[in-house]
């Protein structure tokens, strides 16, 4: 303390400041050195308890077993260092306490400025005797004068004694430093320890453990063995038993051995006498059969005669009628008289008709005579287009000419402008600071100064004409540019030569046709054209008229199928392309398309019904096999959207280099015709290997119930239904009655990938009724469609389910069965989401989307399209034989083709009854046919739904679903008590930023109304983004019930939002949304624009909005991007819930 006392301190740099900091951070140190110790005590504590407790376990668990020497000295060491921690831990608690207290005693000092009151409360106790005392020190100062001796010699006294606190309090500082080194090193000191600590209970608890498992281990064999001991007994003790049962079982066995023998004795001799009993019936046998052949030929002998007899009969009528004819001789001769007229009638007529051949021929030749100049005014058009190109190139020069000098002139002009301030600026100075002597002089210089502002505006106003009329000759040039384009595209269009496809018969197979490709080492790209189908007779092309469709792939030159005049055109076209493929024929197929367009053909002119886009990137990715297609055709007919489908399908045939190198694939092997059978063997034994569960579905018709009475009493029934992409089958055919059993199951093998879990959510099975009997090509009896849903969960489908007809009538039940043999693994591959779970609605918030979010009701969605007799005519076998029917597949043939030495090498046709079901029942999909089914007009005054309750009994043994269709209730709705809304089409308008948009490829509209979930008042499929002036064609229809027994609650919720004062409680926001490519997993759906209809405004209006076009705006720009027709029946219900209310609100 000595040398601690000697070091030389500076007062002045240890403020009040800094002491309070010291014993603040000491005191913060302090409670967390007191924290850790207790956690620290803590650790200790738990740690003796746990050694304790192994202690003891260890004790109970091994009795007999001496206790371990090492583990009880290694106890003993842990609890010495414990000791030695709390001692340690005891000592620096009294350290701190002695420093704190020496803190806290350096602190009081006194302060010279005691007696000044502080200017901001700190909290702290003022001092007010200090204040006191100096207030009389000064007052003694100030009466005395001067200092007398002993105010100095106490001044000295304090000085000294400052000089000795300020010793003093170098020194706490240097001891305070000190104890914070000492403190971190017993804090590095504790860590060490806790570690050492941790690693020692760490192998204490090791050693414990692995004593524990090992006794454990023993007990668990001990244990093993006396289940074994007594397994073998009971085992035992049951073969004792099962040998005595056996004895008793021989001992049967040899008396019923010794009966049976017996009565094989008296059964031989029974087949001996069945036996004589035989041959003297074969005797008679023969004998009757002479006589059958002597019957036969006296059968023959009267046939004969009764021939002979007819002969004769008819000679006898020939000569009576001779006989008649004698005496009608002189009528017989007017007769001639009047046919040989109108030969010499037909004669002159034969003769014009030559004239004509003649003129017509005439005027061939006029036609090719026109064709030649065509072909010189074409040349001359070409030289024509040279020069205007030249001429082009001309005014672009001239063209950026006048851009640079009217840049320059913007420059200029900007120039002016910035002088034409600073001019004013200086001006208005001026003004201010010779306003008081030179106001005459600033006049004329402000007047000059205008009137150079005046000269510059003109200047710029003439180069801003000049610039006008300049930009006005471009835009001219360029429209008469862009026009003379758009001609002479439409006129090579009309000049290009179109090859017109010959169709050949199918006499090819499949496998042969590609193997005879492959050796010609050649690749191939193929275009096939099946059909066209229109979505409504309204649609169909006008009587006399014939369809053929027309497309150009890549260079090649353009290809045409035959033409056909009937009503639903089937073609059967395929052309044949031979390519080279490269890198820059791969590009085109990954992002070119094929334009397909439908022509019809009046007389000899041709006018365009829609267009088709055939995308060929999936064609790439699907090589060596048949990629289907079914393109939306689109375009305008009579003012009105046309909407139809066209089929076909595409396939690529690369070499196998090209495939090995472009594509890293392998080209598969053609399999002959005579090993074709043990190929596919071999097929079915590799995919046996292949990873892919499979599974077995079993289909069973069991009967059907409650049909109509036939009207014939001969007339036979049969049922018809196709599953997933095997063929159609037939049950047997069975005389027709009110309730007919059938039995008929079939099994069918399938892989359970994600293609069957989508088809099994996602489609029904249809099941048909046909009379055997009926001729006619698309009528049935009934049709009854099957949810797959349960299946795709393992569950099993067991019910009755209705048929319908045509008319949506009930005409009776089939009874049906489908299981699976295995149990049902669903597939690892996720299936898509829904779209309406990827996004999140941005619809503007409202009066009416607070009223329409209370509720949720079940879906139920009625989507228009065409009539089902319409598909079923090439659906329905043309003739039924009343035996068994069951389907025989039949394997295409194809011609083989021979090679040319243009680049379309052939086109050949495929054609079959089976290809056109197909094709039909693909087309015809399960959503469509079902609200086909339960569509309901409401054009009438009245609306006739029905209306069926289906019950679901589920069972956890079976794992089936029974289905109970109860009889269907007839109840008639007024059409005040429905609101009918139609979604048409959608066309956007030119220039919209949507058709810009990339992101977006797939559209689809919603709507809210009322408590109707979301889901089910949005168009069910999404159509793709179509250009101007074409639409896109949803026809969408959606009933919703307001009945007041049912739907009590969405009147009061429609009253309510007609009534309401506020301007928007009455409005139907429809949505246009954006659907992303299904290529982009990260991608959500997004809202593009909305169109509104004002129920408050129909009902003041006094009508109904019926296929009006709404302007669809922007959520962007708020911009009208778009026209939407929709249509909204809803007048009748609002009168009816108005009128119901008025005497309430009175």
């Amino acid at each position: 303390m000595g040398s601690l006392r000697d070091i030389e301190f500076d007062a002045a740099n240890l403020g009040r400041n800094a002491v309070e900091d010291g014993y603040l951070r000491l005191h913060d140190e302090h409670l967390h050195l007191k924290k850790y110790a207790r956690e620290q005590e803590d650790k200790i504590k738990k740690l003796a308890t746990k050694l304790t407790r192994l202690i003891n376990q260890r004790k109970a668990a091994l009795p007999a077993h001496s206790q371990s020497f090492e583990m009880e000295q290694v106890v003993e060491d842990l609890n010495n260092k414990v000791r030695v921690l709390e001692k340690q831990n005891t000592q620096l608690k009294g350290k701190l306490l002695v420093t704190r207290q020496m803190v806290t005693a350096s602190a009081k000092r006194r302060d010279p400025y005691e007696h000044v009151r502080p200017k901001v409360d700190s909290g702290r106790p003022y001092n007010s005797q200090a204040w006191k005392i100096h207030s009389q020190l000064t007052m003694k100062r100030s009466s005395g004068g001067l200092t007398p001796a002993f105010a100095a010699s106490l001044l000295e006294e304090a000085r000294n004694e400052i000089k000795r606190l300020e010793s003093v309090v170098g020194s706490q500082q240097s001891l305070l430093d000190i104890k914070e080194q000492e403190l971190e090193g017993l804090k590095e000191q504790m860590q060490v320890h806790d570690a050492e600590h941790k690693d020692e209970l760490m192998q204490l608890q090791v050693q414990v453990g692995h004593g524990q498992l090992q006794h454990l281990q023993e007990n668990v064999d001990l244990i093993k063995l006396h289940r074994e001991v007594k397994s073998h007994s009971a085992r035992e003790v049951a073969l004792q038993s099962e040998m005595q049962d056996l004895f008793a079982q021989v001992e049967k066995m040899n008396a019923s051995h010794e009966s049976a023998l017996k009565e094989v004795e008296l059964v031989t001799s029974q087949l001996k006498l069945e036996q004589q009993k035989n041959r003297e019936l074969q005797d008679k046998l023969s004998a009757s059969e002479l006589t059958q052949q002597t019957v036969a030929e006296l059968e023959e002998c009267i046939k004969d005669l009764q021939k002979e007899n007819e002969i004769l009969k008819e000679a006898n009528n020939k000569l009576l009628e001779s006989i008649e004819e004698v005496d009608k001789a002189p009528h017989h001769a007017g007769v001639e008289d009047a046919l040989k007229a109108q030969i010499a009638q037909l004669e002159a007529v034969v003769k014009s008709d030559a004239e004509e051949k003649a003129d017509l021929l005439s005027q061939v030749a006029l036609h090719k005579e026109a064709c030649s100049k065509l072909s010189n005014e074409y040349d001359e058009l070409q030289r024509q287009h040279v020069g205007m190109t030249l001429h082009d190139e001309q005014l672009k020069a001239k063209v950026l000419l006048l851009e640079e000098e009217s840049r320059v002139l913007h420059e200029e002009l900007r120039a002016s402008k910035i002088r034409e301030v600073e001019i004013r600026e200086s001006v208005v100075y001026a003004v201010k600071e010779q306003q008081a002597r030179m106001k005459e002089t600033a006049t004329q210089t402000d007047h000059g100064d205008q009137g150079d502002v005046v000269l510059l505006t003109h200047r710029t106003n003439s180069n801003m004409h000049a610039l006008k009329d300049l930009q006005e000759a471009v835009h001219q040039k360029n429209v008469e540019i862009e026009q003379m384009e758009r001609k002479m595209k439409q006129f090579l269009q009309k000049s290009q030569h179109i090859r017109i496809a010959e169709v050949y018969p199918p006499e090819e197979s499949d496998s042969d046709t590609y193997g005879s490709l492959l050796n010609k080492g050649q690749s191939f790209f193929e275009i096939h054209i099946s059909r066209v189908l229109f979505a409504s007779d309204e649609f169909l092309p006008s009587k006399g008229s014939s369809l053929f469709v027309r497309w150009a792939f890549a260079d090649f030159e353009p290809q045409a199928t035959p033409a056909s005049s009937s009503d639903w055109p089937e073609f059967n076209c395929t052309a044949r392309y031979a390519v080279s493929v490269g890198r820059e024929f791969l590009d085109f197929l990954e992002k070119g398309s094929v334009k397909l367009e439908v022509q019809e053909v009046v007389g000899v002119n041709e006018k365009s019904l829609g267009v088709s886009e055939l995308s060929l990137k999936s064609t790439l990715k699907n090589a060596f096999r048949r990629h289907r297609v079914q393109l939306p055709l689109l375009g305008t007919y009579n003012g009105k959207v046309v909407l139809g489908a066209l089929h076909g399908w595409t396939r690529f045939l690369p070499t196998p280099e090209a495939a090995s190198r472009f594509l890293a694939i392998t080209a598969p092997v053609p399999v002959a015709r005579e090993h074709k059978e043990r190929v596919i063997e071999q097929c079915k034994e590799s995919e046996g290997e292949d990873s892919v569960p499979k599974n077995i579905l079993h289909v069973e018709i069991i009967k059907c119930s409650a049909l109509p009475l036939p009207n014939d009493a001969s007339s036979f029934i049969y049922c018809q239904y196709s599953f997933y992409h095997h063929s159609y089958q037939n049950t047997h055919t069975v005389p027709s009655s009110e309730t007919v059993e059938f039995q008929d199951c079939r099994s069918f093998p399938l892989k359970m990938n994600s293609r069957l879990h989508t088809y099994l959510l996602s489609k029904n099975l249809d099941v048909f009724i046909f009379d055997a009997n009926d001729r006619n090509p698309g009528s049935y009896i009934g049709k009854a469609c099957v949810g797959l849903a349960p299946l795709s969960t393992g569950t099993d489908i067991k019910g009755s389910f209705p048929f319908l007809n045509v008319h949506s009538e009930n005409v009776g039940y089939v009874e049906i069965s489908l299981h699976w043999e295995n149990d049902y693994k669903a597939p690892a591959r996720p299936i898509p989401k829904t779209r309406s779970m990827h996004r999140t609605p941005k619809h503007p918030q409202g009066t009416s989307r607070s009223l329409q979010s209370k509720f949720h009701v079940q879906k139920c969605s009625n989507a228009a399209g065409r009539s089902q007799q319409q598909y079923l005519k090439l659906m329905r076998p043309s003739s039924a034989a009343t035996g068994p029917r069951d389907s025989v597949p039949r394997h295409l043939h194809h011609k083989p083709c021979s090679p040319e030495a243009s680049s379309l090498t052939s086109v050949s046709s495929i054609s079959s009854h089976e290809a056109k079901a197909t094709a039909i029942l693909d087309h015809l999909s399960p959503a469509a046919s079902s609200s086909r089914a339960n569509a309901a007009s409401v054009s009438d005054p009245k609306l006739s739904v029905s209306v069926g309750e289906c019950q679901n009994e589920e069972s956890d043994s079976s794992r089936e679903v029974v289905f109970k269709v109860p009889h269907k209730k007839q109840v008639v709705l007024e059409q005040s008590d429905v609101a009918v809304f139609s979604i048409n089409n959608l066309g956007f308008l030119p220039g919209a930023a949507v058709l810009k948009d990339k992101s977006v490829e797939m559209l689809f509209v919603e709507f809210h109304f009322l408590d109707c979930p979301p889901v089910e008042l949005e168009t069910p499929f999404s159509l793709p983004k179509v250009k101007p002036p074409q639409r896109a064609v949803f026809n969408f229809r959606k009933v919703i019930h307001l009945d007041a027994t049912n739907h009590a609650s969405r009147r009061e919720l429609l009253a309510t939002m007609v009534t309401s004062q506020a301007t928007s409680s009455a409005i139907i926001v429809f949505t246009i949304v954006g659907e992303p490519s299904s290529n982009s997993d990260k991608a959500e759906c997004k809202d593009i624009g909305a169109a509104t209809v004002d129920l408050k405004q129909i009902l003041t209006s006094g009508k109904d909005i019926i296929e009006e076009d709404i302007v669809v705006l922007s959520y962007k720009n708020k911009k009208p991007i778009a026209r939407l027709n929709v249509s909204v029946e809803i007048l009748a219900a609002l009168k009816s819930i108005i009128a119901s209310h008025a005497p309430c609100s009175k």
